[in-house]
């Protein structure tokens, strides 16, 4: 019994905290996991680690097998004159032989050797150790690759940042879309019950036909732009859903928007100063500037020699055959030094040079730009956040007084057109006020994203 009772205050707290959690951060969190598009730029950074892996790899000996079997004819012989030098030797003797009364028993026709010299039948089977000892482009090649490893890191770090604002924006939106069509349902209950009360008057003969035609016209019209407002907070689900690699049709949770936190903001010079401290642009293109001074590094080392130890072990002969007798083993170390290579290699470091010095103003460049987009955000954010306090006073006015003038029409005293402007005033400057309100919430989040405020 103690147990249930436990199982069921855990699952009643767990239904607590899950409420309590913010949806928009479950929604970026989402994102970040799901996100098709950021999964493709994972794909790239894990090819820039195996790239770097490659690289790496070149610090340790490669070791190789390799099998030849041959068969040839023809080609140039090497003529060893043995017939030539031992036959008059041999005739020699034979002739003092028989001076002695005994038979001859030396040959006297020995053939002159021949060797081929391409065999016949050749095999040689091997292994080979090949160690650099002194290769300045490898050190610098990796050197290089970690710097493009750092660049694909920041890539991905940067598209999160654009991806968690794409996010927030989408999800604004849509409640944006969600607060008017409800404000447009309500109206359209006011509206509807003033066109049954302008048809009973009409009906009763204590009120014109056009007051029900004006009625009906305002709800028309209202109706219409809700219709408008309900394709656009369709369309914000979609999106939003797409971009969470969700169905489209998945429900999105709303929040009111007096729930949603007021965001502080930085001062001007606090905000640059954290742009330029944060922003993956700069960072990117330092290392890029860096990944220029290995690259140079690779060019000049082609004016240094490359020393490497090579280690073969292996077998040869016409047969195959892997016996002690047939066995070899051979070790060297190779010097390769290129002496002139037409300039090219003074050309390519040029380049390099030059790349470098385009980086460096690329930088300036972005330095400038950021400062611009920081500065512009930074207005955008202050009268947007202005705004929302003249919304908000609007809405207290046109409801101040449509209230008098309702109370003027109830009482016969105000006409009907006098009552449906003020409602008029009354619906635009309600939706003028969340409009405001979530347009603010938006422009903080690119705010957000240019300052780079938010931490992964």
């Amino acid at each position: 019994m103690i147990q249930f009772k436990t199982v069921i205050l855990l699952l009643i707290f767990l239904q607590v905290i899950f409420a309590q959690e913010d949806p928009l951060e479950r929604y970026i969190q989402i994102g970040l996991e799901s996100n098709l598009a950021l999964k493709q730029q994972e794909f790239s950074l894990e090819q820039s680690i195996e790239m770097l892996n490659e690289a790496r790899g070149k610090y340790f000996p490669s070791i190789d097998i390799g099998a030849r079997y041959t068969r040839a004819g023809g080609g140039r012989e090497i003529i060893i004159p043995i017939g030539d030098l031992v036959n008059p030797v041999y005739k020699t003797l034979n002739q003092l032989l028989i001076a002695e009364g005994l038979p001859p028993t030396f040959p006297e026709d020995v053939p002159n050797e021949s060797i081929p010299f391409i065999r016949e039948k050749e095999h040689e089977t091997r292994i080979r150790l090949v160690q650099p000892l002194f290769q300045p482009a490898i050190w610098s090649n990796y050197g290089l690759k970690s710097d493009l490893n750092e660049i694909e890191q920041l890539r991905i770090r940067m598209y999160k940042r654009r991806l968690v604002n794409e996010i927030k924006r989408a999800y604004y939106n849509y409640l944006k879309a969600t607060q008017v069509v409800d404000l447009y349902t309500r109206i359209k209950d006011l509206q509807t019950e003033n066109l049954r009360v302008s048809e009973k008057l009409f009906s009763a003969g204590k009120a014109t036909q056009d007051v029900v035609f004006r009625a009906r016209a305002e709800l028309s019209q209202t109706e219409q732009e809700q219709m408008h407002v309900e394709n656009l907070q369709r369309q914000g689900r979609s999106y939003l859903n797409f971009i969470l690699n969700r169905p489209l049709e998945t429900e999105i949770i709303k929040i009111d928007r007096h729930t949603v936190q007021d965001p502080a903001t930085l001062n001007y010079e606090s905000a640059l100063h954290h742009a330029f401290s944060t922003r993956e642009e700069i960072e990117q293109i330092k290392q890029a500037i860096s990944a220029t001074g290995k690259n140079a590094k690779i060019v000049r080392s082609k004016y240094y020699p490359g020393i490497n130890a090579v280690l073969d072990y292996g077998f040869q002969g016409v047969e195959y055959s892997f016996s002690k007798d047939d066995d070899f083993w051979m070790a060297s170390l190779v010097l390769e030094w290129n002496l002139f290579r037409g300039f090219q290699d003074k050309a390519k470091l040029e380049q390099v040079y030059l790349e470098r010095k385009k980086l460096s103003t690329k930088e300036e460049e972005i330095r400038n730009l950021i400062e611009l987009e920081v500065e512009r955000i930074y207005d955008n954010l202050t009268v947007t956040r202005k705004t929302i306090d003249v919304a908000r006073q609007q809405v207290e006015s046109a409801r101040a007084s449509f209230k008098i003038i309702r109370k003027k029409y109830e009482e016969g005293v105000a006409a009907q057109v006098a009552y449906l402007d003020a409602q008029t005033t009354l619906t635009n400057a309600a939706i003028n006020e969340v409009i405001s309100e979530y347009d603010y919430y938006i422009t903080y989040a690119n705010f957000e994203r240019i300052v780079a405020l938010y931490e992964f």
